[in-house]
């Protein structure tokens, strides 16, 4: 925990950095890295998850 938290404290101006770059809509998409698996995971899981309640709402009648 000490570790992680090193980690953090130290990037932390980086870290919010990157965190406005993409809040401000700059770039289009992200291309993560190898080395970045929990990353890819993370949104694939997200993304999965947000397709299956969309065909959910459509097949209920409930599409916008």
């Amino acid at each position: 925990m000490a570790t992680m938290l090193d980690i953090h404290s130290e990037d932390r101006a980086v870290i919010e950095a990157g965190q406005q770059g993409l809040a401000s809509g700059a770039l289009r998409h992200i291309h993560f890295q190898s080395q970045e698996v929990l990353c890819r995971h993370f949104f694939h899981s997200i993304d999965r998850a947000v397709q299956a309640y969309e065909a959910k709402r459509t097949a209920a009648g409930g599409a916008r």
